[in-house]
C-alpha cells in the first residue's frame, strides 16, 4: 500500500519501494479492493523481501511494521501499522487510511510544504498537492538536491 500511495501521490518527490521481512505469498483480495477505491491499482505490484535491496542505497526507511530491521546508516521512522492480512475488508481500509496518512505526511517531510496540510485535507486532495521537487530534508541529514528522495517502506 505504501509504496503505491508513495509513487501515485508523490511522483519525482519519491521513489518509493516496499518489503518485508516476511513477505506475504501475493497481495490479497481484499488489499486489492481498498486500493482500488482510492484509485490505485495494485496489478503490478507485489510482496519482495526486504532482503532484495540494498538498505544503504536509500535516504529514508520508514518502518511499519513491528520487527526491527537490521543496522544501518539510513534514518529509519518507526511507524508500526497492523497487520490486515486474514482480517475483515473494513479493517484493511482501517489499514489502508493509516498508511495513506503517513506517506502524505513523508511528502510533506520531504517536500518541505507542511503549509499546504490544511488545506489539502479540506479539499481531499493531499496526494496531489506537492507539484514539483524541493529540497529533500531527511532526519539526520541536510542536503538539498532536486532528485526524487529514494524510501524503503517496510
Amino acid at each position: 500500500m505504501a509504496e503505491a500511495f508513495a509513487n501515485t501521490y508523490g511522483p519525482g518527490l519519491l521513489a518509493a519501494k516496499s518489503a518485508g521481512v516476511r513477505p506475504a505469498p501475493g497481495i490479497s483480495r481484499r488489499t486489492h479492493l481498498v486500493m482500488a477505491e482510492r484509485g490505485i491499482s495494485l496489478h503490478r505490484h507485489y510482496p519482495k523481501h526486504l532482503y532484495a535491496f540494498s538498505l544503504s542505497s536509500f535516504d529514508l526507511i520508514v518502518n511499519l511494521s513491528r520487527r526491527q530491521l537490521p543496522r544501518t546508516p539510513v534514518p529509519i521512522l518507526r511507524f508500526p501499522v497492523p497487520n490486515p492480512v486474514g482480517q475483515p475488508e473494513d479493517f484493511h481500509r482501517e489499514v489502508r487510511n493509516i498508511v495513506e496518512h503517513l506517506v502524505e505526511m513523508v511528502l510533506l517531510e520531504v517536500s518541505g510544504r507542511r503549509d499546504i496540510l490544511s488545506l489539502a485535507t479540506r479539499t481531499g486532495n493531499l496526494g496531489r498537492c506537492f507539484g514539483t521537487p524541493a529540497p529533500i530534508r531527511l532526519p539526520g541529514k541536510t542536503r538539498t538536491t532536486q532528485r526524487a528522495a529514494s524510501v524503503l517502506f517496510q
